[in-house]
């Protein structure tokens, strides 16, 4: 989990392995940084995320974390796009 954040953090994203959200006992001591911060918060078995309401001071639930990490596709470029990795190749 570890070495999926720092390679997250290589790649300029701010994303976390969901094993690393927080337990929801922990939300009602956690302030957000900024209105609108989203943080992870685990809740028994699932994973919940909320936005940090500043006005309020207090987690608004966005919704139920769903899905799994996808695979980047590589794409050999033309003159409009260089070639890489991206998410969605059409």
């Amino acid at each position: 989990a570890e070495q999926a954040t720092i390679e997250a953090a290589a790649k300029g994203s701010t994303s976390q392995p969901m094993e690393n959200a927080a337990d929801i006992s922990l939300m009602p001591t956690t302030v957000g940084k900024k209105n609108g911060e989203i943080k992870c918060f685990k809740d028994g078995g699932k994973t919940f995320a909320y936005s940090w309401n500043e006005g309020a001071r207090t987690w608004d639930v966005i919704g139920e974390v769903v899905g799994s990490e996808s695979e980047k596709k590589f794409y050999q470029g033309d003159p409009v796009f260089p070639q890489g990795e991206y998410d969605f190749i059409f």
